[in-house]
């Protein structure tokens, strides 16, 4: 046996549409040919040219195919509207891949169509960001066009594809642009702006010979480390000690230190002579030295 195809056995397997013969030689060396023309029912299926586009919810796919009576059945079928149909409508908007499977009773044959969503994602505006104050950010949009930002305010070039952004404050940015596909997006982007840190204390201060004070510095900033002279590392400094203390405050968006001096109140005695004897209708003035900005409470509660 010699077949069109290259067998040389009795029988061979075709799977496509086309002319096909055979020679056969008996053992006398006489040859007998014939030729058979196969088509088939079934010879193409056609799910559709990949698309890429701004909205694929409602999109709808078309196959195309030579079978008689078709029977249809898409993958992914949860996505689409019917999936046992030729022109289905997609019900999200999402990049996907559907493979179709066509069945004329006989024979089946397949084909896929790719679906590509444009959204924001695919853009490189990036997340929410963290700057501390002065700093700039620069942004990479070489791929957009009829760029436009609400508000401007801290843009520099808002309308280029490499704006800068040096917000002062705290600033939610949103923006309209124009894909290379041609779709229109929208976007945003929230700066948060961090101060650099400073600590202050109150002004240098005394206290009293044995007593004790609590320092509490003002500080600007949240999220700071603070490191002070006595090892501490909270806010507060408590010391009953004279001496100069001071504290650090780091963040991440640099470093501040304060100082401050506590002294004793001078010392002092109160006098107010020696014992007396008076008659009658008589008046002592008791008039005892007192420090300066100090006070005096007697005995019978007047000041």
């Amino acid at each position: 046996y010699q077949w069109s195809n290259g067998d040389i056995t009795a029988e061979t397997e075709i799977s496509d549409s086309g002319q096909y013969w055979v020679q056969v030689t008996d053992i006398f060396g006489c040859i007998f040919a014939d030729t058979i023309i196969v088509k088939s029912i079934l010879t193409f299926v056609n799910a559709g040219p990949d698309t890429i586009l701004c909205r694929t919810n409602g999109y709808q796919l078309n196959a195309t195919t030579d079978a008689l009576n078709p029977t249809y059945l898409w993958t992914n079928g949860a996505y689409l509207n019917n999936s046992a149909i030729g022109t289905p409508t997609m019900i999200v908007d999402s990049t996907l891949s559907f493979v179709l499977t066509v069945t004329d009773g006989t024979c089946s044959r397949s084909d896929t169509v790719n679906i590509a969503y444009v959204n924001s994602s695919a853009v490189p505006i990036p997340d929410d960001t963290t700057i501390c104050e002065g700093e700039s950010v620069t942004l990479d949009l070489s791929s957009l066009s009829n760029i436009s930002w609400s508000p401007t305010t801290g843009i520099t070039n808002p309308t280029s594809t490499s704006p800068t952004f040096s917000p002062t404050v705290d600033q939610l940015y949103r923006v309209t642009y124009l894909t290379p596909q041609g779709c229109y997006l929208q976007d945003s982007i929230l700066f948060y702006v961090n101060p650099i840190p400073i600590v202050t204390f109150p002004n240098d201060t005394a206290i009293c010979v044995g007593s004790s004070i609590t320092i509490q510095p003002n500080v600007n900033a949240s999220n700071v480390d603070y490191l002070c002279s006595t090892t501490e590392t909270t806010p507060n400094i408590t010391t009953s000690s004279i001496g100069k203390y001071w504290v650090t405050i780091t963040s991440e968006c640099g470093t501040s230190k304060d100082t401050i001096e506590v002294s004793n109140f001078p010392t002092f005695k109160i006098d107010l002579g020696a014992d007396t004897t008076l008659c009658d209708n008589n008046q002592l003035v008791l008039s005892p030295s007192i420090p300066a900005g100090g006070t005096a409470l007697w005995s019978d509660g007047s000041t």
